[in-house]
Parts: C-alpha cells; structure tokens; sequence
C-alpha cells in the first residue's frame, strides 16, 4: 500500500513538466524527503461506518471512501515545513548571501529552519513563545540553534525576532508561513501525489484534509492542485475552536484578526491570530471547506493514530485526523470516494504528554475543571 516517490525516475513525465513551469531548480535547493503515501484501513472502516438510528447497530460498507494519509510526520525536521523552509532558506544563504536565520515559531518551522541551518552551515536563532514546551526546545537546540522563549503567543515572538533579523541581517529572517517560497516547497506535496496518480499507484484523490495555523501549508496545496489542473479537488481546513481565525475569516469573508484572548488551544502550532492573505485568498479562488475540532478530539486522534497506524503527531497534526475519526459532517457531505489527510508531523508532543492531556480535556472526567467548550 505505501507508495515513495523516486524523484529520479521521471524525468519526462507529465509531472516534472508541471515542476519546470515553476521555473526553479528544484534539486538545488529542497531539502525534504518524498513521502509515503498510504491506504488506512482503519479509517476507512471508521468513515464508512453507518448506525442505526436507536445506536443499537453499526455496518460497515465496502465500497465507499477510501483514507489515504500522506506521511509528512517521515520528514527529517518532523513535519511538513521542511518543504517550503529548507527551499527558502537554502535560496535566502545561497542567493542573498545570509549567514545567520532567524525564525519565530510554534515549534514546527523553528525546528526546520535549525535544521536547514545545520545543512547549509550557518547560524540559526528561534524564537518561541513561552508556552511552548522545554522538550521541544531542547530538539531545537540539538540541530545548533539558539533558542529564545519570548511572548505568550506567536504574534508576539514574532516581533522580536524580527528585530534580530534586523541586527543580523535582514536577509536571513523567515517566516514560518507567509512568504512565496514558503508555498513553492509546500506545493510539491501535490507534485508527489501527482506522480502516484500518474503511475496508478493511488487515485486522484476528490478531497485534501489539512490543519491549519498560519496558513502555509494551505497556501501551498492550493498552489499545487491549481497547478495540476486539479481545480475540482475539495481543501478541507480543519482548526481546533481556540484557534479558527481561518474559520471565521472565511465565516465573515475577510481577513480576521483574533484578540489575543481568543487564541487558547492546546495545539500551539496553529495558536496565531490571524492567517496570512494568501491563505484566506485559496478560499476564495478554490472549494474550501473549514472544520473546527475541540482540542479533546484533536488529542485523542492523535492516540488512536499511534494505536492505528504506529504514527505519532502533535495535536494540531491530530486536528485534521480528528475530523476523519469524528466523522465531521462536513466531511460526509462531499461524499468523496477519495480522502487524502495530510499527516503533517509535529515536534510538540509525546505520548505522556498526549496522555496527559486527554486526562485534562476529557469532558468525561467529573474532576476536570478545563473547559472544552471552546478549546
């Protein structure tokens, strides 16, 4: 069932041709890894589960949807950021000459960008904000990076990094998700799927599930599915509900800015007050379809994914598995024979850590004091 793309074994085919038209050298400057992409039968088991209407029986159907999960979680830095981050920064060292990166993060692009920095043999500096767990700094600081807490949400580390660049060089600063390179390196998940479409190896799928956060990786898959001629494919972006600014930017249809207060999801990678204006932008040029999931369903995918497929992600990677696992109805109305979820990594997490947190969340739990209404 699992499928890696070999990247060398297609050098005329129609997929490549759709790479040249972006007119870089794709070879020169990616630093990700193809990934596999492969069948879940668990999961197609849970989304075609039918129940009657006094929950006394459930069956399953054969011949409906099909999950396919596109295993970003493989890649070198833990998530799919790695993509358009080691693009960028290999352009911004290699181009503009910058010798020293700068990135605020949630997590995930700071430890890209460390690790880009490692490969191309220049300094890196992450700013994270102070929620952000010690474990994960410390995978930051093993790939050379000098870490900095700063700010209680990302906006906020965002402004002091900013002012290092500055200092440093303004070339070396990178954002974590709104820059056109950031999107270049995100749209080859869609190249990747395109080639298992054109050798036969997956079908082409009807709908993408993705998290999230900034907005990046959105802005990418859009970009690459427009590319392929893939207009009729469904983007199902799914947000935890204390962290929907995509949602309500596509609820009230222009660009939203949450107070800072509104911004409380234990999934701190998608904990930003607004998304950037490319990824508000795919909602309005391409089918897009918004998911909120509570941060207890987010958690507890991300459980049942390590029981189910041996794949361990953050919550906010388990946002976009929990709509699937929670049959959303958002999902069950396209009525989609073909489901890809994009598994999109994380370093915030362990399975203690998990564990923990679905002891805090569980509405279940008498002695939980958390609120879940809006988290």
């Amino acid at each position: 069932m699992t499928s890696i793309i070999d990247s060398g074994s297609a050098s005329s085919s129609p997929i490549v041709d759709k790479l040249n038209d972006l007119d870089i050298d794709q070879n020169k400057h990616f630093l990700h890894i193809n990934t596999p992409l492969i069948e879940s039968l668990k999961l197609n088991s849970v989304i075609n589960k039918t129940t009657t209407t006094d929950t006394t029986t459930t069956t399953t159907t054969t011949d409906t949807t099909k999950i396919w999960l596109k295993l970003d979680s493989a890649q070198p830095s833990g998530s799919f950021k790695i993509r358009g981050v080691g693009y960028h920064c290999s352009r911004v060292v290699k181009e503009s000459g910058a010798k020293h990166l700068v990135c605020s993060s949630g997590g995930n692009a700071g430890m890209s960008v460390a690790y880009a920095a490692r490969r191309l043999g220049v300094k890196s500096t992450i700013v994270l904000p102070v929620s952000i767990p010690e474990e994960t700094r410390e995978k930051i600081r093993a790939e050379g990076a000098e870490v900095i807490a700063h700010g209680k949400v990302w906006d906020e580390a965002d402004l002091l990094a900013r002012e290092i660049a500055k200092r440093e060089g303004e070339h070396g600063y990178i954002h974590p998700f709104d820059h056109e390179n950031l999107w270049i390196g995100h749209s080859t998940l869609i190249d990747e799927i395109a080639s298992d479409v054109a050798s036969g190896k997956v079908p082409k799928p009807d709908a993408i599930v993705c998290s999230i956060g900034g907005g990046g990786l959105i802005a990418g898959i859009v970009r690459g599915l427009q590319r392929h001629g893939w207009d009729d494919t469904t983007v199902v972006a799914v947000e935890t509900h204390g962290a929907r600014s995509f949602y309500e930017s596509v609820k009230q249809g222009k660009q939203v800015r949450l107070e800072v207060e509104q911004v409380n999801s234990i999934c701190k990678t998608l904990a930003t007050r607004s998304v950037c204006k490319e990824a508000f932008e795919c909602s309005l040029k391409h089918k897009v379809v918004t998911i909120l999931v509570s941060d207890f369903e987010a958690v507890d995918a991300c459980l049942k994914l390590v029981d189910d497929e041996r794949v361990l992600v953050e919550p906010a990677c388990g946002a976009s598995v929990a709509a699937i696992y929670q049959r959303a109805p958002e999902i069950l109305n396209l009525n989609a024979k073909n489901i890809i979820v994009i598994v999109c990594g994380g370093n915030n997490t362990s399975i203690k850590q998990l564990n923990d947190f679905y002891v805090n969340l569980n509405p279940a739990n008498t002695n939980n004091t958390t609120s879940t209404t809006n988290n």
